[in-house]
């Protein structure tokens, strides 16, 4: 009984320091800051790397160019086109020694899809003097040469944004179409003609021709333009390629319009 006795006391002694050690009263810690590791937070400002997903400045720069092409076209007043033309037209090689200079009167349509490209749609109308004579006396023709001239075009107008005043006020510009004629040669027999010779040279024939050129177009008012238009047209035209009455039928036909377009 002792001996358990004597063996509890020796365990109380050895483990009461433990718990009656005084490791520090409330007061210690009053005031005092505990230190509460922070967490390390980036964002996307921070970051250095460039995303195709988040850059917008191509768009930005798109859009920007996209607002001034269109505050350039609009600023020009251009849009749909209407006008009235008068100007010359003739003939080169063995046309030319046939027919007259003959004045040329008409009407076109014009409609821009940008600052540069617009299509044109034209009717005009023109008439020579027609003449043949051979150096015999015979086969002598006189009469008129009327044609109807029917053409669509595309029309590329420079951007003169950045070249000089001058250049941009003449709004220089280009043109080729495709224009279908129709030719009316009436040359009935004139006084030199022997009265065994025939009584007419008569022509009616419609064809297929090419032209191209360029021109101008002078802003005279907000709306209002002058334009001077010159044309090559190439065609097949009648009798072509052939040598009678002392004449070469060969040549081309050229013109030269002056006209006033009102734009909406």
């Amino acid at each position: 009984m002792k001996f358990f006795l004597l063996i509890l006391i020796m365990v109380i002694s050895y483990y009461t320091p433990c718990f009656s050690e005084n490791t520090g009263s409330d007061s210690d810690f009053e005031g005092a800051e505990i230190a509460i590791p922070k967490k390390s937070v980036k964002t996307l400002d921070d970051t250095k790397f460039t995303d195709h997903y988040s850059d917008y400045s191509e768009f930005r720069e798109e859009e920007d160019a996209e607002e001034l092409a269109a505050e350039a076209f609009y600023s020009l007043g251009r849009m749909l086109g209407v006008g009235f033309d008068l100007g010359v037209a003739g003939f080169t090689q063995g046309y030319g020694t046939m027919n007259d200079l003959g004045p040329r009167v008409g009407l076109r349509v014009i409609y821009f899809f940008g600052i540069s490209f617009a299509v044109e749609l034209g009717l005009h109308y023109q008439k020579h003097g027609f003449h043949i004579y051979s150096s015999d006396g015979f086969n002598a023709f006189e009469g008129t040469n009327t044609i109807v001239d029917v053409e669509v075009a595309g029309k590329y107008y420079f951007d003169t944004r950045d070249w000089s005043d001058f250049i941009s006020w003449l709004n220089p510009h280009v043109s080729l179409g495709l224009e279908f004629l129709t030719i009316t040669i009436d040359a009935p027999y004139g006084p030199a003609t022997p009265v065994s010779g025939p009584n007419a040279y008569m022509i009616n024939e419609m064809i297929w021709s090419g032209a191209a050129g360029f021109g101008f177009e002078f802003k005279l008012f907000s709306s209002t333009y002058l334009s001077v238009d010159a044309k090559y047209h190439y065609g097949v035209f009648p009798d072509e390629d052939i040598y009678e009455y002392d004449y070469s039928f060969t040549g081309d036909m050229w013109s030269v319009d002056a006209g006033i377009i009102l734009y909406f």
